[in-house]
């Protein structure tokens, strides 16, 4: 990959960032931040992490008028994709996927009444809607325990307290950000992540400085973070700005999102 040229930083800032309720839910904020974007594009590397599958969330990127990612990393962090036509990474994905079997877990997991599976592509990952007042951790201990007992293998995901992923147990976005700094030597203090809820939680904990914005859902906002984790009291695109101004006091001010 073409290497960035140098900002006023001595390395560049890179933005690692989930989209839903983490960069969307305030368009006022999310102008003010993609107009600052715009300004320091040329110091910004950004990469988005979503729950989304590929093509849901390059249409969501159309839609929203977000800026187009440098990386864009979907499925729950089981699959990555480069520009300019985010064609897939041949060797994360031989990477995580030796060994996962999606027919079968979804076999497997089909006997569990909670679960309700979402119409989404299963090459990566299996999503699930959680229906009724079952407490969240209970479901991930009774799939994790279905899967086990069968001598499957996966990661099993947790979000908002009602969507459940099944992944190939190395896949998820903390991972697939910990390739990329590998991959490419990013300095882990120019790295910025950015998320809300529990399918960001690995991400946030990598070390690397990291904003919660503030609407972060429950699951996580009372989890016990450490000090790289930066507890942001507005929310969305303003939650994550508040983050930038936290951990890049050298980078150009621009209007604060209020």
């Amino acid at each position: 990959m073409e290497k960035r040229p140098e900002g006023i930083l001595p390395a560049q800032l890179i933005l690692a960032t989930d989209i839903d309720d983490t960069l969307l839910g305030n368009p006022e904020a999310l102008a003010k931040l993609n107009y600052w974007l715009i300004l320091n594009r040329k110091r910004v590397f950004l990469v988005y992490l979503t729950g989304r599958h590929r093509k849901s969330a390059l249409e969501v990127i159309w839609k929203e008028g977000l800026i187009l990612p440098d990386i864009l990393v979907t499925d729950v962090g089981a699959r990555i994709c480069f520009p300019p036509n985010y064609i897939s990474d041949p060797f994360w994905h031989k990477h995580i996927l030796a060994g996962w079997r999606p027919h079968r877990i979804a076999a497997a997991v089909r006997s569990l009444p909670m679960l309700v599976r979402q119409p989404v592509p299963a090459l990566f990952r299996l999503s699930y809607f959680i229906q009724g007042n079952t407490g969240g951790k209970r479901i991930v201990e009774e799939v994790t325990n279905c899967l086990q007992q069968r001598g499957l293998r996966g990661k099993v995901v947790l979000s908002k307290g009602i969507y459940l992923d099944i992944l190939p147990p190395h896949a998820g976005k903390g991972p697939a950000l910990a390739y990329l700094q590998k991959k490419y030597n990013w300095d882990p203090c120019s790295i910025l992540v950015c998320g809300d809820s529990g399918n960001d939680a690995e991400m946030l904990n990598l070390g690397f400085p990291a904003v919660l914005v503030g609407n972060a859902s429950e699951e996580v906002k009372n989890k016990d973070w450490p000090p790289t984790v930066y507890l942001a009291r507005s929310s969305y695109a303003a939650g994550i700005w508040e983050g930038l101004q936290q951990w890049n006091k050298a980078l150009r001010p621009i209007e604060r999102p209020s």
